[in-house]
């Protein structure tokens, strides 16, 4: 049983370790609440003013 308890928890560890590093790679941002301190924050909120004055 502890086994099986240990192996759910390195598999959720793992899964959310994938998850972050492929959004970073992508240039996304990686946190789980993405505010004015995170550094990828700035370049989201520019590229999304950017799109509202072209259109």
């Amino acid at each position: 049983m502890e086994i099986l308890i240990t192996l759910i928890l390195v598999s959720a560890a793992f899964y959310f370790l994938y998850k972050n590093i492929r959004n970073k790679t992508k240039g996304k941002c990686d946190c789980s609440s993405c505010s004015s301190h995170c550094p990828y924050y700035k370049n989201k909120h520019k590229e999304q003013t950017e799109k509202e004055h072209k259109e």
